[in-house]
């Protein structure tokens, strides 16, 4: 099976997903991951928070622990915070998709808080119009809206790769110092996810549609 998963930023995938990637990786699938985002951002009043250096090994670094290959992973050159959502990021994506032609696509969901997810999620639906299996990942805090619902409908049992999406956020080394609660955020998603399919471990997606094969 061909995936194709779409992310804002390096370290999204990693934080909603990462344990369902590195699943599909140990299992033989063929993993593409486009980047749509450089990555690095400064705050508002211009501290760099995350050098174009970093954000480049970090997100590399990061979805090769996960079993990604390298030549796989592509960085479309958008900017951090000024993702649009125009035919420029649109037929980007398509671009890609119909050079790979995945059987399954993820993206973000669009209950998020953060416009780069939005724009991300809302292009990747219109440049994957054709095709028949889309899941959208789990938002997660601080960007998960929590007033606004997330329909957990398709779940990965996740209980023997959670460690190897850690040991994959641990890469991005820039934003690890930042959010400090990473780990216990994502264990903690991850244990209430499995109890719902009485597991230890799980990640969940909201469908748009998925063709039974």
């Amino acid at each position: 099976m061909k995936i194709l998963a779409i992310e804002s930023h390096g370290d999204d995938l990693e934080l909603s997903a990462g344990g369902t990637i590195a699943r599909f990786c140990q299992e033989k699938h063929e993993v593409y991951v486009n980047i749509v985002a450089t990555s690095n951002y400064s705050s508002y009043d211009g501290t760099i928070l995350r050098s174009i250096e970093e954000s480049t090994s970090e997100s590399i670094e990061g979805l090769m622990v996960l079993g990604v290959k390298k030549n796989n992973i592509q960085n479309l050159g958008f900017k951090t915070k000024k993702i649009p959502f125009n035919y420029i990021l649109i037929e980007a994506i398509n671009k890609n998709i119909d050079k790979i032609r995945p059987d399954l696509i993820m993206t973000h969901h669009l209950n998020d808080s953060h416009p780069d997810h939005i724009n991300t999620g809302k292009a990747t639906l219109a440049a994957a119009r054709y095709y028949n299996t889309i899941w959208m990942y789990e938002p997660i805090y601080p960007s998960k809206l929590s007033n606004v619902g997330f329909r957990a409908i398709k779940y990965v049992n996740i209980s023997n790769y959670l460690k190897t999406k850690i040991a994959a956020l641990k890469k991005h080394q820039s934003q690890w110092k930042k959010y400090a609660y990473w780990e216990d955020l994502v264990t903690s998603l991850a244990r209430i996810r499995g109890i719902e399919i009485k597991t230890q471990y799980a990640e969940a997606f909201d469908i748009i549609k998925e063709e039974l094969r």
